[in-house]
C-alpha cells in the first residue's frame, strides 16, 4: 500500500493534485500555547495560531522513567510506565477531576495493563482517541528506543497524540537517552525530559 501511496488521507491526495478547494487550518482553539509549541514548529511550519477560544496557559512536560518495553504478540507493553502513568493521571485527576483526564497509548497491550489498574480514568489507544480531546492527557510511549521506535515512526500518529490535550500534556517515556536519532519522537523526548 505504501508503494502505491495508499497511506495518504483523502485530503493529502487532493492537495497533491492541486485541488482548488483545499484550505489549511491556521487558527486552533483546542490547545494552550505550551502544548501547541512543539507540534506547531515540527508539523505545521509555525503557521498555527492560538485562537480566541483556546486556553491561554497550561503545562507540557516529558517525564522519563527507567522502564523497558516488552513485546507481547504483535503489541508492546511497559510495566514501569504503567505505574508512573497511573500515578501522574491520579495526581492530575485530583486537581482537575477524573472526567477531565485521559490516558492514551499506542499499544493495545499497554491499554490492557493500564485498565487492570482500575484507576477510574478513561484509557484509549491513540488511534481510537483520534478526533477527541480532553483537558489533560497523559501519554504512555511504551517503547524504550532500544529496538527502534515502532508506532512512533509515523509522524501523523505523533501529531494526533500531541494534539489531544487542551491544558495539560504529560508524556511518559522510558530511557529517552537511548532513543535513536532521526525520528521526530526522539527529538521530542530528548529535548524536553525532566
Amino acid at each position: 500500500g505504501i508503494e502505491l501511496k495508499h497511506e495518504r488521507s483523502m485530503m493529502e491526495r487532493l492537495a497533491s493534485l492541486s485541488y482548488e478547494n483545499t484550505t489549511e487550518l491556521t487558527i486552533q482553539n483546542r490547545m494552550c500555547p505550551e502544548i501547541l509549541r512543539f507540534p506547531n514548529i515540527t508539523f505545521y511550519n509555525g503557521k498555527l495560531k492560538v485562537g480566541p477560544h483556546a486556553p491561554t496557559s497550561g503545562k507540557f512536560e516529558v517525564v522519563a522513567v527507567e522502564g523497558s518495553e516488552e513485546e507481547n504478540g504483535t503489541s508492546y507493553q511497559n510495566r514501569v510506565e504503567v505505574t508512573e502513568v497511573v500515578r501522574i493521571a491520579n495526581e492530575v485527576a485530583e486537581e482537575l477531576g477524573t472526567s477531565n483526564v485521559t490516558i492514551i497509548t499506542p499499544y493495545v497491550m499497554q491499554c490492557r495493563l493500564l485498565l487492570a489498574e482500575r484507576s477510574g480514568i478513561e484509557i484509549h489507544t491513540i488511534d481510537s482517541f483520534q478526533g477527541r480531546e480532553n483537558e489533560a492527557i497523559v501519554l504512555s510511549c511504551v517503547r524504550d528506543g532500544r529496538s527502534g521506535v515502532g508506532f512512533w515512526s509515523d509522524d501523523r500518529r505523533l501529531t494526533v497524540a500531541l494534539t489531544r490535550a487542551k491544558r495539560r500534556l504529560t508524556v511518559v517515556v522510558s530511557k529517552p537517552y537511548q532513543w535513536p536519532t532521526g525520528f521526530t519522537i526522539s527529538d521530542l523526548v530528548k529535548g524536553h525530559q525532566k
